[in-house]
C-alpha cells in the first residue's frame, strides 16, 4: 500500500484494491450528496422567488437568503472536494487555499444566523400577532 502523503506525484488512486473500493463509493457518495444538495438549492430559489407570497413576508426573504447562503457554502466544499483528484476550481492557490476556507466559514455562519432571524421572526409572529406586522417586515430584514 502506498501513502498518499510521500511525493507529489503519488495519485490518490495508486492504493491498495480495497482502499481503492473504499474511495469510489466514497466519491459516489460525496458526488450524489451535492449533487441532491445543488438541486434541492436551486428548486428552492426558484419557488422563492417567483412565488409573491413568499416574496411579501419577512420569513420568504429569510429563507431566500439561507438558501443563497447554502448554495454558496456548498460550492466552496465541493471544489475542495475536487482538488483531491487534482481538480483545480481556481487558478490561483490563494484562492483555493486561503479564500476558499474563508467564504466556506463565513457562508456557515451567515447560514446559521439567518436560521436563528427565522426563529425570531417566527417566536414574534406567534407570541404578538398585532405587533408582528409592524416588527416582522423586508425592510427590517434588509437592515438585520
Amino acid at each position: 500500500m502506498t501513502s498518499n502523503f510521500t511525493t507529489q506525484n503519488t495519485s490518490i488512486l495508486a492504493t491498495a484494491p480495497s482502499l481503492q473500493l473504499g474511495i469510489w463509493i466514497t466519491t459516489g457518495c460525496a458526488c450524489f450528496a451535492y449533487g441532491l444538495g445543488f438541486i434541492g438549492n436551486l428548486l428552492s430559489l426558484i419557488v422563492f422567488c417567483t412565488q409573491d407570497e413568499f416574496r411579501k413576508i419577512s420569513t420568504g426573504l429569510l429563507f431566500m437568503l439561507i438558501t443563497i447562503s447554502n448554495f454558496i457554502h456548498l460550492w466552496t466544499l465541493a471544489s475542495d472536494y475536487l482538488t483531491l483528484y487534482s481538480i483545480a476550481m481556481y487558478a490561483n492557490t490563494f484562492m483555493q487555499c486561503r479564500l476558499s476556507y474563508y467564504i466556506q466559514n463565513i457562508s456557515r455562519a451567515m447560514s446559521t444566523y439567518w436560521m436563528v432571524t427565522v426563529a425570531l421572526d417566527r417566536l414574534i409572529r406567534t407570541e404578538y400577532p398585532m405587533r408582528s406586522k409592524k416588527i416582522c417586515t423586508k425592510h427590517n430584514v434588509i437592515i438585520i
